[in-house]
């Protein structure tokens, strides 16, 4: 299992659902329902791409917008935070906090974005790496009290 000094790529789903802003708010939800997956890429005519998560579709029709009516445009993301698929898991998850995301595109070198990675794809390496750090100090704690009982 991976843990928060992985690479991204170890984490990322690189079979991203993709659409362009001639889809209706409605068709997004259809594709992620279809999928199973909580964002979607947009590509944009300039060849940018924008991300619409669940949580947009959400604040675009509470603002009123009719699912049938409101375009992708309505509802995207733009511009998007981007992780390098070496990048440490751990690095992808403070860009996060920072930017106030919780989808980030994933592009290599070459500026091609090949995946998305999720809050949820990086919580359970950083769980992971916790519950490992507490188990290390744990035996800390243990050699510790060893010494201590050696003293008496």
């Amino acid at each position: 299992m991976p843990d928060a000094y992985d690479p991204v790529r170890s984490v990322a789903a690189f079979d991203v659902v993709s659409a362009t802003t001639h889809h209706t708010v409605r068709d997004l939800a259809q594709l992620m329902a279809e999928n199973n997956c909580g964002a979607i890429v947009v590509t944009m005519r300039d060849g940018q791409v924008a991300i619409v998560t669940e949580r947009d579709i959400v604040m675009c029709l509470a603002s009123g917008q009719d699912s049938d009516d409101a375009w992708a445009v309505d509802a995207m993301s733009h511009p998007v935070l981007v992780v390098d698929p070496d990048d440490d898991i751990i690095d992808a998850a403070e860009l996060m906090i920072e930017g106030g995301v919780r989808h980030l595109i994933v592009e290599d070198t070459e500026n091609e974005r090949i995946g998305v990675v999720s809050v949820r794809d990086l919580l359970e390496p950083l769980v992971e790496s916790i519950d490992d750090a507490d188990l290390d100090d744990d035996d800390l704690d243990d050699d510790e009290e060893s010494e201590d009982d050696g003293e008496e």
